[in-house]
Order: C-alpha cells, then structure tokens, then sequence
C-alpha cells in the first residue's frame, strides 16, 4: 500500500475472532487492532466476531457468520443447522447485488446480519485474524468452512483479503484442502 493510501481513513474489517472471554483470543484480538492500528493509524475497526458481546473496547463489532449458526451464551442450543441454506443464499443475493450494482441485496435480512454484510460492503481491506482456526475439526469440518467461508466471502466482494499469523493444518479431507488452496492463493499477504 504506498503512503497516500495509508494516510487516508479506511476501513478495516476483522474476521474470524472468536471471544475476548477466551484469554488467548482477546489477546490476538487485541494485538491485531494494535499493530493494524500502528499501520493505519486512521483506520477506523470493524471486528466480526463469535461472541460480539465479550468485546469491552472502542471498535464496531458486529455477529460473525459462525454466530449465525452457532450462537454463543447461555441461550445457545448448539448448531442450528438449518440456518444454514439461509445463510448462504442470503449472503451470496447480497454479494451478487453488490458486485452487479453496488448496492448489496440484503433487505430481507435482520439488521444484525446486515450490519456483517454492510461491514464487508464497506471495508477497504479485509484481515483474518491471527490463530489457529484452519484445520480440519468435527465430523462435517463445518467450523474449518465456516472460516473459509468469511474470507472468501470478501473475496467474493472483491475485497483485499490477508492474514495475520495463522497456523494451517492438519487438513484431512480433500475438498477443505482444495478450498484452503483456493482462498489463501488469493490473498495479498499470508502469515
């Protein structure tokens, strides 16, 4: 990014964090807005996380995709498996609308799904956060997708994707290995 573009305020979405309860996640969540801050220092923080309410700091949080299926708190039932078909419907009406006239379609949706679609809309660049999240895990590997899944989706809103530090692997299934393949070529820097 040259200099120009680093002085402008832009818009910063931060993805796949899980919760500030978690220690471990509230520092990577933390460090990532400090060294993105010292980078950017009038960029303005958008975080999609897990578990938004466990977020105490200034940023804009907003309900990741995996709080769509899986909400965290004590009201949470597990996976809501069919939320799925909407979610990806509902995603993708509003990213073609968006890729076709700029404008997302996504009336249809609550506002708390918006605001995470909006954010996505409106970030300059896209940061998955540092971790651990991409490895094969369960019997279906829906948290491995779902993670794929909110990077690509920027992809797919022709977004600048990167990420912080990340550990990969294992992968054990051929389809998630293709689709971790895809994704991160695509991607301006990996860590």
């Amino acid at each position: 990014m040259d200099s120009e573009t680093a002085d402008n305020c832009l818009n910063i979405l931060i993805i796949n964090l899980h919760s500030c309860r978690n220690a471990g996640d509230d520092a990577l969540a933390r460090q990532a807005i400090q060294q993105l801050a010292s980078a950017f220092p009038r960029g303005a923080f958008t975080l999609a996380m897990n578990d938004p309410q466990s977020y105490s700091g200034k940023e804009r949080v907003v309900d990741s995709f995996t709080s769509w299926i899986k909400p965290i708190g004590m009201d949470s039932h597990g996976w809501r498996w069919r939320v799925v078909p909407a979610l990806v419907l509902q995603s993708l009406l509003a990213v073609i609308g968006f890729r076709l006239t700029g404008r997302p379609w996504c009336c249809f949706l609550s506002p708390k799904r918006r605001a995470l679609l909006q954010a996505y809309f409106e970030a300059d660049l896209v940061v998955s956060a540092a971790g651990n999240f991409l490895y094969s895990s369960g019997k279906l590997g829906v948290p491995f997708m779902l993670s794929v899944f909110t990077i690509l989706y920027a992809q797919l809103a022709a977004k600048p994707t990167y990420t912080l530090p990340q550990t990969l692997g294992p992968i054990r299934r051929r389809h998630e290995n293709w689709l971790a393949q895809q994704v991160l070529a695509r991607m301006r820097l990996v860590l």
